[in-house]
C-alpha cells in the first residue's frame, strides 16, 4: 500500500543507500534513530514513488481511490472456527481493492500468478472480514 499513499513511505520507510547488515554499526544507526521504520534503499524508495504516480493516474484505478482509505485493517473472531483473524486491505470504499505487482499484463499469466499464490481465497477473508465488521457485503 506504500504505492497507494505515498506519505505512509514518508513515515514508514528510512532510506539507507549501503549494504543492509545488522552487525554494521552504519546500518544500526538508522534503525537507532528510527526504530519503527522499515530500512528502504534509494532505488526502492524511487520505485514506490513511481508506482504511486503509475496507480494515481492511470484511467481504471485512479477514479476507485478517489473516494475511501489506505491501509485498513480489520481483526475479528472466525464464527465457525472461534479464531481470531486480521486483514489488512490496500484501499477500502465501496469495494475491497487489492493492489499486486506482478510484473506481467499477459491475461494467462495472470490468472496463472492469482491461482498459484491463491490471492482470490485472500479477498475472499477480506469480505468476510468487512462483513464480520460490520461493512456490508462488499465486492472485491
Amino acid at each position: 500500500a506504500l504505492g497507494l499513499e505515498p506519505p505512509i513511505l514518508e513515515r514508514a520507510g528510512s532510506v539507507f543507500d549501503r549494504r543492509r547488515d545488522k552487525r554494521s554499526g552504519d546500518y544500526k544507526q538508522p534503525l537507532e534513530d528510527h526504530p519503527h521504520t522499515t530500512v528502504i534503499k534509494p532505488h526502492e524508495y524511487e520505485d514506490a514513488h513511481a508506482v504511486a504516480a503509475t496507480i494515481r493516474n492511470h484511467p481504471l484505478v485512479a477514479p476507485m481511490l478517489s473516494k475511501g482509505r489506505g491501509e485498513v485493517v480489520l481483526t475479528w473472531d472466525d464464527p465457525e472456527t472461534e479464531l481470531p483473524c486480521k486483514a489488512r486491505i490496500d484501499w477500502l470504499n465501496a469495494a475491497i481493492i487489492d493492489l499486486k505487482t506482478i510484473g506481467t499484463t499477459n491475461e494467462r499469466q495472470v490468472n496463472a500468478r492469482i491461482a498459484q499464490n491463491l490471492w482470490h481465497g485472500q479477498l475472499a477473508q477480506y469480505a468476510r472480514g468487512a462483513y464480520e465488521n460490520g461493512l456490508g457485503r462488499l465486492p472485491a
